[in-house]
């Protein structure tokens, strides 16, 4: 996990796995190093040489934002 606190520390355990989600989509894979969470989003993205992974999770977090969206408002409309 970054060294900032999650806005919402009851997220933090999600967090760590959609962290950990999107850096094995770029090519690292620390499914057989546990303490493999310790490192930041930076360190991550410099690991695969793609840059930093913190804008790929917000990519993917503002993506599954707006699909959530787009689904309550579908449901909300076929109420």
């Amino acid at each position: 996990m970054s060294r900032k606190k999650p806005v919402v520390p009851e997220a933090k355990q999600a967090l760590e796995s959609f962290k950990l989600e999107t850096a094995k989509e770029i090519g690292v894979d620390f499914s057989s190093k546990p303490d493999m969470g310790n490192f930041t989003s930076k360190e991550i993205g410099a690991m695969a040489k793609t840059g930093r992974l913190g804008g790929r999770m917000v990519k993917k977090m503002a993506e599954q934002a707006e699909e959530s969206l787009i689904n309550k408002n579908t449901n909300n409309v076929n109420s």
